[in-house]
């Protein structure tokens, strides 16, 4: 009953944070272009991508540093890393966009 909460909660809080960034970002289409590439292309593709390559290297048995500790690494919290890493880049974009608001000529 308590994860069913706790995840419940996690991904409520998730998805509303979401829901805010792309409202945000819907104002202005080159926002919204930028910011759809930025989360869905390149943060969520790659940290994926690059975990799951390192274990499939690490099973063939490629145990180099950085593929060795990527692919030890304990997927069970990567889903909160990720949403960590999802509200880090909508502050950061949301910091970005208010300050070029305000700048004259400023997008």
């Amino acid at each position: 009953m308590l994860s069913t909460a706790a995840m419940t909660l996690g991904d409520t809080t998730n998805g509303l944070m979401m829901l805010k960034m792309y409202g945000a970002a819907q104002a202005d289409p080159r926002r919204r272009i930028n910011y759809n590439l930025l989360v869905t292309g390149i943060v969520s593709g790659l940290v994926v991508g690059v975990v799951a390559l390192s274990a499939i290297l690490a099973e063939a048995g490629a145990r180099i540093g950085p593929v060795a500790a990527i692919a030890s690494l304990d997927t069970q919290y990567a889903g909160y890393l990720l949403a960590a890493l999802f509200a880090v880049i909508g502050v950061s974009a949301w910091l970005l966009w208010r300050g070029t608001a305000r700048l004259p000529g400023g997008a």
